[in-house]
């Protein structure tokens, strides 16, 4: 019956075995990239995935990538840009239940911006997913993980987080103006409290074996000269996220994207972690360090950042003119011409699929 007839090849999703502590990024491009996927990822916990800001048509990326919907068991949202957020609506909407987790503040948010745009209920979008809230300050209990959550410095209500598993960790920035010189000028300017400032300058970035910051768009992202000046041992356990190449040459490491790509934190050897034994994390009460000092020097590493003519020229306007009109050599990396390259370094990153 089917003689003279063209038969369409069938292609088949790739297998993929999750790990058991490990992260997919699904993209790696900021919202403003016409040709690029925007960021979005699935942290692995024991075998099932808790997507971060899932990327809209996220239900067809899993799929292409042979990841099985049900193994999709709750979603992170770090805050309400559309770049974010969307596919999340679209998840708790379709295929099976996810626990959704943020913070009160965010869920509101993320409840009464897609009740307006879709003429749903709120009741009917709240009965569509279960709420896991995440409160700062507490550690939060999910799939055998334990997450710390704090907020960053955003255009709206953000928020980053630390999970750690089994004594392996991974450090999420979400959206984040990270930039001291330009904090401490808002700080004078009466923007900023110091204690917000100092709380900002000490995120738990350094002590953890997986560190994903972002360096998005300007203005209210962080610069990458920023992260060019981190110390060494950071950077090795760093890639950079929410961008859509890096410049040629630069020493930093775009995150790999993609199930071949996905880094396997549970492969790592233990111990290997910055996170000494005398360390407690983020809910420690002893003084966790800046992400600008370095572990092998009393010296702090803002200091050579503080002395780079480049970065803080006429540092009484820095932070002004970084927020409400920055220049184009901060984030030229945002470009996407053909300058820019996400050639790997040498420097061996968490080991990957």
């Amino acid at each position: 019956l089917m003689e003279g007839r063209s038969m369409l090849p069938m292609t088949m999703p790739p297998s993929f075995n999750p790990p058991s502590f490990g992260v997919t990024v699904l993209g790696n491009s900021h919202g403003f990239d016409k040709s690029g996927s925007t960021s979005g990822y699935v942290l692995w916990i024991n075998g099932r995935g808790v997507m971060i800001d899932p990327p809209p048509y996220s239900s067809a990326t899993l799929e292409r990538e042979g990841i099985r919907p049900r193994t999709i068991v709750g979603i992170i949202l770090t805050h309400c840009h559309a770049d974010h957020d969307a596919g999340a609506f679209q998840k708790v909407l379709t295929g099976s239940p996810v626990v959704v987790i943020t913070t009160p503040t965010i869920y509101k948010s993320f409840i009464r911006k897609y009740a307006a745009l879709s003429s749903l209920s709120p009741a009917l979008l709240r009965h569509s997913h279960r709420y896991k809230p995440a409160i700062i300050g507490e550690p939060l209990r999910f799939q055998g993980a334990t997450f710390h959550f704090t907020y960053t410095l955003h255009a709206i209500p953000c928020v980053g987080f630390r999970v750690d598993w089994r004594g392996r960790s991974m450090v999420f920035t979400g959206d984040h103006f990270n930039n001291p010189p330009a904090l401490q000028k808002l700080v004078e300017k009466g923007v900023l409290s110091k204690a917000r400032c100092a709380d900002l300058n000490h995120l738990p970035l350094q002590q953890t074996d997986l560190l994903l910051h972002e360096a998005g768009a300007p203005p209210i992202h962080t610069p990458l000269d920023v992260l060019v000046n981190l110390p060494p041992e950071v950077k090795q356990r760093l890639y950079v996220v929410h961008t859509s190449a890096l410049p040629e040459g630069c020493e930093l490491r775009v995150a790999p994207t993609g199930t071949e790509g996905t880094i396997r934190l549970d492969q790592i050897r233990r111990g290997s972690s910055l996170l000494t034994s005398g360390d407690e994390g983020p809910g420690s009460r002893k003084k966790r360090p800046s992400i600008f000092e370095s572990h092998n020097s009393s010296g702090n590493s803002f200091l050579k950042l503080a002395a780079n003519e480049a970065v803080l020229e006429d540092v009484d306007e820095y932070a002004e003119s970084e927020l409400l009109n920055p220049t184009s050599s901060m984030y030229a990396h945002l470009q996407g011409d053909s300058a820019m390259s996400t050639r790997k370094q040498p420097s061996e990153p968490p080991p990957v699929s």
